[in-house]
């Protein structure tokens, strides 16, 4: 090799010199190393935002937890809890953060669907929706030692007015058996020794929702009698009755005479604020009535539908319409008035200083932000598994991380205004979570768990 100009050059012998074949020398091109799409959504982001100063992330090195399948996570108190199958048993574990040190792991029964874990004076409340036979729906562990501490038949615990309410619900034919109750029944039991503080029975056919303190109101247990148009507020504290009244119900009757894409068969009850909001059949169309969860009086009624179930949306309640033009609407729980467009499916922008996602092609102006879903510390959640089905076949792909701080306008264009970048590698966005500041994704290998600064 010699260099001329400062330019390599590389001796290739002479080629206007025939080579028998016998003598052929097999000629392997270089390899060409391709630059993955998140790597150039990097470098432009690098280039159009520059001036604003964009900071180019590094994340630690996540923490490897081994996981076996259906998982369901929860941050609390500097530990993760991973609730799983594997080996074809149930179990949860407890992990140090940020190491993933794996400090206890203990068995456990029923299935990881539909699981939840609380965290309770020092406890981890493991429970499962009570709907077979099995003696053991909620389950207390030691958070520091995984030590079993009590046990109850009665499961879909909640953490309320300082105690632990459970529910039994009613089995189906194949699931009766002496001593199963034949109406849903609740009971609060004390956080620290499982005993029972109240139990109070559901009559059949009523629907109940628990509602957090609102309104200058304790926590309290909705019930709602449609068969007898009632509706009961349940203090949690006690187990006593706080207020009741009759609503309207509507007619069932007069179904026949509603457009069928606008009939409802039952009743329904959405709680928005301290509003609760009951729709129900109406000529002619579907119409919703409002009541102040303080005291239950009538706020206002008869607002038409003309569509679905209303949902919750912020503060506000949405209807998805279903004429498959329009956005659907958004309602003032407070007045009943229609005050814009929207549907309960519209995700509000990334706040600023949120992590997320970045994805597309092109200009940066067209790339596509995706927000992570935020769980707080002290709330389970099951981990999604990517559209593929199986994690393992996320081998490969790339995503770029980035903290979103809104958008700016750069040569009279908006763009993604970000920064820490970083790239991880064999992840999708669909099954991460930020549970209280730790990005928790699924692998190939188990789960990755980056802390967030």
């Amino acid at each position: 090799m010699v260099r001329g100009d400062d330019v390599p050059l590389v001796d290739l012998g002479d080629v206007s010199v025939p080579i028998p074949d016998s003598a052929a020398v097999a000629v392997r091109p270089f390899p060409v190393r391709r630059l993955r799409w998140p790597a150039l959504l990097c470098a432009l982001l690098l280039l159009v935002t520059g001036s604003a100063g964009v900071r180019r992330g590094v994340l630690p090195r996540p923490a490897a937890i081994p996981v076996g399948i259906d998982e369901s996570v929860m941050v609390a108190g500097g530990s993760l809890y991973v609730y799983d199958i594997a080996d074809g048993h149930n179990r949860i574990s407890a992990y140090d953060l940020p190491s993933g040190h794996r400090r206890w792991a203990v068995p456990a029964v029923e299935l990881a669907t539909e699981t939840t874990m609380t965290p309770v004076d020092g406890l981890i409340v493991v429970s499962m929706s009570d709907s077979d036979a099995s003696g053991e729906h909620t389950v207390a562990f030691d958070a520091r030692t995984g030590a079993r501490r009590w046990t109850s038949d009665r499961g879909s615990a909640t953490v309320v007015a300082g105690g632990v309410l459970v529910a039994a619900e009613p089995r189906d034919p194949g699931f009766n058996y002496p001593g199963t109750l034949s109406t849903t029944t609740y009971q609060l039991l004390d956080a620290r020794t499982g005993s029972t503080r109240w139990q109070r029975a559901i009559p059949d056919d009523c629907g109940t929702q628990a509602v957090p303190a609102v309104a200058g109101l304790p926590p309290t247990l909705l019930q709602f009698c449609p068969l007898d148009a009632t509706l009961t507020e349940i203090d949690l504290r006690t187990g006593t009755t706080l207020d009741g009244r009759t609503v309207d119900v509507g007619d069932p009757q007069s179904a026949f005479r509603v457009p069928e894409a606008y009939r409802m068969t039952d009743p329904t009850v959405t709680v928005v604020g301290d509003d609760v909001l009951i729709a129900h059949e109406n000529v002619p169309t579907a119409t919703v009535d409002a009541y102040a969860l303080a005291g239950l009086a009538r706020l206002w009624s008869d607002v038409p539908l003309q569509g679905q179930i209303p949902q919750p949306c912020g503060r506000y309640v949405c209807v998805d319409l279903d004429d498959g033009l329009s956005t659907g609407e958004r309602i003032d729980p407070d007045t009943g008035r229609v005050i814009g467009s929207g549907s309960e499916a519209d995700t509000a922008p990334p706040t600023a200083g949120a992590w997320v996602f970045l994805t597309g092609a092109g200009n940066v102006a067209t790339l596509s932000v995706t927000g992570i879903p935020a769980v707080p510390a002290g709330t389970s959640v099951r981990i999604q598994p990517p559209r593929s089905g199986l994690p393992f076949q996320v081998t490969g792909t790339s995503m770029v991380l980035a903290r979103w701080h809104g958008t700016a306008r750069s040569s009279g264009t908006a763009a993604p205004a970000v920064d820490d970048m970083t790239t991880l590698r064999d992840v999708t966005a669909e099954s991460c979570v930020n549970a209280a500041g730790q990005l928790i994704c699924p692998t190939a290998s188990g789960l990755a768990v980056w802390h967030l600064p």
